[in-house]
């Protein structure tokens, strides 16, 4: 089973909708955490917060969700912040690997690549 599989079979109610799962390997522990975050939130208060996708976007992660209305505000406020506290961690977090890393704007041939490296991993431009 691949690791997006193995996460909807252990996320299955906060990744019922899922569209797409595809964040770098090294961003996956982040991701996990934040999943069993909204779990227990969602358990604890009853909320029900969903995970739309889980993605690499304009060099970080981004992480689209739906909450039902009857969520308390609170409650998802604080989960929304998580959100956002992760997508900022995954611009200091080496894409690769998960170390430390720096967001780099970089050209490589025709193209643009934005991301996080450490590094080791660091792609190298070319003109």
């Amino acid at each position: 089973m691949d690791w997006a599989s193995t996460l909807i079979s252990q996320f299955e109610d906060e990744l019922e909708d899922v569209y797409e799962i595809n964040p770098p390997i090294g961003w996956r522990p982040l991701v996990e955490s934040l999943l069993e975050y909204i779990k227990w939130q969602n358990k604890i208060h009853k909320t029900r917060v969903k995970i739309y996708s889980i993605e690499k976007r304009h060099g970080g992660l981004r992480i689209v969700v739906h909450h039902s209305p009857a969520s308390s505000s609170s409650i998802s406020g604080e989960i929304f912040g998580a959100i956002h506290l992760a997508e900022t961690l995954s611009c200091k977090m080496c894409e690769q690997c998960g170390a430390p890393g720096n967001f780099e704007k970089l050209r490589s041939a025709d193209s643009l690549i934005l991301g996080t490296y450490c590094n080791e991993h660091l792609p190298q431009e070319k003109d």
